[in-house]
């Protein structure tokens, strides 16, 4: 969210300084740094705790789909449910 706002206001003191990209490129480099900038937090922010997750799966029937909880917990897909799917 902060990301999307920071790279708004940088656009917006362009057009303010008479520097124009366009609708269509201000689009696509919003995209680009947000989607950056969250999956730089993905890799560099804490881990969740696996308890956390686990319960997080247990508790929610959608988030649970096509997953076969492995021995360990982890929820991840089983072979069966890549069988189900082309």
């Amino acid at each position: 969210m902060t990301s999307s706002f920071a790279i708004s206001l940088a656009f917006l003191c362009l057009h303010r300084y008479g520097i124009v990209l366009g609708t269509h490129r201000e689009l696509l480099l919003s995209v680009a740094f947000t989607s950056f900038c969250w999956i730089l937090t993905a890799f560099v922010g804490p881990e969740t705790d696996h308890a956390t997750l686990i319960s997080f799966l247990q508790e929610s029937p959608s988030a649970r789909a096509g997953l076969d909880p492995d021995p360990r917990g982890s929820g991840r897909a089983s072979s069966r449910s890549r069988e189900v799917c082309p």
